[in-house]
């Protein structure tokens, strides 16, 4: 995880096992202070239960600057949206997330001069775009512009937190 803002945390992890039981460290070596559930949900606390989840892909958001301090731990699919896509703007394209590589990676054919996104969870509220000629991700940030139609690797990496970004490669054969 990354500090978007002084008490602010945010971070992308996969969670593999079908339960999990997990906590914030501060430390590498576990030598604290180490935050767990609160007992108000969504709150942290330096005693309580470990956070349980199920697998998934998750955004995680910390927010230290309150008392007691939050979090938000936020089960996420990811796909590509937009006129270029298959599905158009009315639902996004699903991509399949590598653990090995720690990317989600998808292929498909994109139309040009349509423009692309990337959504989660079928709603705008986690959606990345990017700056013309830029493949930094912005969160809600601006369509991406489509110039050639082709058959396109789609690669989406979250795992630099704050410092997310994207490929469309042109495939082809020689």
């Amino acid at each position: 995880s990354t500090i978007t803002a002084p008490d602010n945390i945010e971070g992308y992890v996969y969670l593999a096992n079908a339960s999990n039981q997990w906590k914030f460290a501060t430390q590498n070596d576990w030598s604290g202070p180490n935050y767990t559930a609160g007992t108000t949900p969504g709150t942290l606390s330096e005693s309580g239960d470990n956070i349980a989840s199920p697998a998934g892909y998750y955004k995680i958001n910390v927010n230290a600057a309150v008392n007691p301090m939050t979090y938000t731990a936020v089960p996420t699919v990811w796909g590509l949206i937009g006129d270029a896509t298959p599905g158009g703007w009315g639902d996004e394209t699903a991509l399949t997330y590598n653990p090995t590589l720690r990317i989600w990676m998808g292929a498909m054919n994109l139309t040009a001069g349509g423009n692309i996104k990337f959504r989660a969870n079928h709603t705008w509220d986690y959606n990345y775009g990017a700056p013309a000629g830029s493949q930094n991700l912005v969160a809600g940030g601006d369509n991406i512009l489509i110039t050639l139609a082709d058959v396109y690797a789609i690669t989406l990496d979250l795992s630099h937190p704050n410092e997310y970004t994207y490929r469309a490669d042109r495939w082809g054969l020689i």
